[in-house]
């Protein structure tokens, strides 16, 4: 688990839990990211979400597992 994220730059406010468990092997595909990074950097199963302000008048809240 990792505590609540604030960042001052662009007010992210973000949060992210891991599992723990091993999560499938990634396929590959993500444009502009070497496939090994996306395969140890998505090792483990994890969930993460946040909300971003947004430079105009509506903001944007993102989420994935």
């Amino acid at each position: 688990m990792s505590p609540v994220h604030f960042f001052w730059g662009a007010m992210d406010l973000a949060v992210t839990r891991f599992s723990g468990r091993e999560a499938p092997l990634h396929p590959g595909g993500a444009p502009n990211c070497p496939h090994e990074v996306m395969v140890e950097g998505y090792s483990h199963e994890i969930s993460s979400a946040g909300f971003w302000p947004g430079g105009g008048a509506e903001g944007a809240y993102y989420s994935y597992a």
